[in-house]
């Protein structure tokens, strides 16, 4: 991949690996992780962790302090990135605990921590979240420690478009979304 792209590496900021991978999947993106730390030492690698309310059989472990320790541990990340999805809100419960298991595994760990922030709605679960959620929870997370913040999604496909998926900061035609002007 590295030599591959070799053409853009001054402009690529780091790779993006996988999306919510189980504990069977670990060793594998430990090695992955490995070859790019080496074979292009700055640039980080970025491994997208499931959130709190997930299954133990999407884990693969006994919990989610496990499915944590694990990834760390096997995988060696540059960033101990999660998402939570469940809707932002001062009483939202299951954000908070979230974002404290992550965090006080991140600090234990040296590794810096990072929340992806949903904007975008892809089934009826999903809230439209307006501006003031949205900066709610930006604020909470880096008041806390978060290192990093990312958002959900960036840019919407036409087949996404087809499956009904709305509101994230543009699409590839050009469009512009609302969120688009939320997150700058």
């Amino acid at each position: 991949v590295v030599t591959e792209y070799a053409d853009y590496l001054d402009v690529i900021n780091g790779w993006w690996i996988c999306d919510e991978p189980g504990a069977s999947q670990f060793k594998g993106l430990g090695m992955t992780v490995a070859a790019f730390k080496k074979y292009t030492p700055d640039k980080n690698t970025q491994i997208n962790l499931f959130p709190t309310y997930a299954k133990d059989s999407q884990y693969g472990t006994d919990g989610y302090q496990e499915y944590l320790d694990q990834f760390v541990e096997i995988v060696d990340p540059h960033y101990l990135s999660y998402d939570n999805y469940n809707g932002a809100g001062i009483n939202n419960v299951d954000f908070y605990n979230n974002l404290e298991i992550v965090l006080k595994k991140a600090q234990e760990s040296g590794i810096d921590p990072m929340i992806i922030i949903g904007l975008t709605r892809f089934s009826s679960g999903i809230p439209n979240y307006t501006y003031e959620e949205l900066m709610w929870e930006v604020n909470v997370s880096l008041t806390c420690g978060m290192k990093r913040i990312s958002y959900f999604t960036y840019w919407l496909s036409q087949d996404l478009l087809d499956q009904g998926w709305n509101d994230a900061c543009m699409d590839t035609t050009g469009k512009i979304y609302p969120h688009y002007y939320d997150v700058q």
